[in-house]
């Protein structure tokens, strides 16, 4: 009887032993998710952080983009004018030149 009782109480203590360590082991478990699961956000904020920088710079890439543009169409409309104008100051001074042809002319 007393060694069915020592097996009983051996057998008890194995349990509540092999209990504890699974209990342990679930704390473990836990808190290594815990860990995974914030790593994983710090990783998403960090894509996410980097997602907008690189949409910045695209943003800022078109814009500056769009600035060069707008600057060479200045440009070529700034030349533009000067072409006309130029082209105005001839054709004044050829219709002065005819002017004064036509009135020699008629004298």
């Amino acid at each position: 009887m007393a060694s069915r009782l020592q097996k009983f109480q051996h057998q008890e203590k194995l349990r509540s032993q092999i209990h504890d360590d699974l209990q342990v082991e679930l704390e473990r478990q836990k808190e290594l998710r815990k860990n995974e699961i914030v790593a994983e956000w710090h990783l998403k904020s960090k894509d996410a952080a980097i997602g907008k920088r690189e949409k910045a710079a695209r943003t800022l890439a078109k814009k500056t983009a769009a600035s060069i543009h707008n600057d060479k169409v200045l440009q070529r409309r700034s030349r533009l004018r000067e072409f006309l104008a130029q082209e105005a100051q001839a054709i004044d001074a050829e219709l002065a030149r005819l002017g004064l042809v036509a009135i020699s002319i008629n004298d």
